[in-house]
């Protein structure tokens, strides 16, 4: 009777602890997306359901300030999310690679260093990261913000990757350059197709990093023309009056991107967290 009447509790638990935990996540949410939908004029009411229906907040931040370029912020968070995915999953693959495959002195240490570089605080790098940037003329480019982006996904990427890739049997390697391969032909031929899953996540949770990245734009971009969306988002945010319904229009067309990508490879990100996690 008291092994019935503990498996009662701990299922009574933990339905509330996830009843709970969907509270949290979705109340946020879903206010969000009532109060972009709602008329200016019923915003502040205390209502939890809308009176009525509007457009017009969405139709409001692609023509009127201070969010009329919001389509270039979108255009620059994609260019330089893009831009860190790819560039941070082929490094992360070069790197992960060496760390696993590739025998030397030093890759215990090399595993490491890349541990703590992906840990290592970012705030701490704003110095000297505006420093060295401002001296190499990196101020106010594309390519700066890249470069910044990619300090702190190269190294998740490659711990990621190295994790996965541990699960690969040795076997399957050494029986490629019995057959003539180099490094490159096993990593792109062999390496990277049977670890799909797992490039999956790292790409994915590059391209994340990269799109909700605020602290190096904010240090690095100056003006309108290469404000990132999370930065113009911000910007509109701490202006002169609080709009909510633009800035809630304007937070729900932030989230599709991340949120699109994240059900098209939904299958691969779950197999590669899985597996990272287990093997690594």
């Amino acid at each position: 009777m008291n092994k019935i009447a503990s498996k009662i509790f701990a299922t009574v638990g933990v339905c509330i602890a996830v009843f709970v935990i969907l509270v949290v996540v979705l109340v946020p949410i879903y206010w969000m997306v009532i109060t972009a939908i709602r008329p200016e004029i019923d915003i502040y009411r205390r209502t939890f359901f809308p009176e009525g229906l509007t457009l017009d907040h969405f139709i409001e931040i692609f023509s009127n300030k201070p969010l009329r370029q919001f389509h270039i912020y979108i255009m620059n968070s994609l260019i330089v999310s893009l831009s860190v995915m790819c560039i941070a999953v082929a490094l992360g693959s070069l790197a992960a690679y060496s760390l696993v495959f590739i025998y030397y002195r030093g890759k215990d240490l090399a595993s490491s260093f890349i541990l703590f570089a992906y840990v290592f605080p970012g705030f701490v790098l704003m110095v000297p990261i505006y420093i060295i940037f401002s001296s190499l003329g990196l101020k106010n480019t594309y390519l700066g913000l890249i470069l910044a982006d990619l300090i702190g996904a190269v190294p998740f990427a490659t711990w990621m990757l190295r994790g996965y890739f541990m699960g690969i049997p040795a076997d399957l390697v050494d029986s490629a350059k019995v057959d003539g391969c180099n490094h490159i032909s096993i990593l792109f031929r062999i390496i990277l197709p049977v670890a799909a899953p797992g490039v999956v996540t790292a790409a994915i949770f590059s391209f994340v990093s990269a799109w909700g990245s605020l602290l190096f734009p904010l240090l690095l971009i100056e003006g309108e023309r290469l404000l990132t969306l999370p930065l113009g988002i911000m910007r509109f945010a701490f202006g002169e009056a609080y709009h909510w319904g633009p800035l809630m229009a304007a937070a729900i067309i932030s989230a599709i991107p991340p949120t699109v990508l994240y059900g098209i490879v939904q299958k691969y990100l779950v197999k590669g967290l899985l597996a990272g996690a287990v093997k690594g």
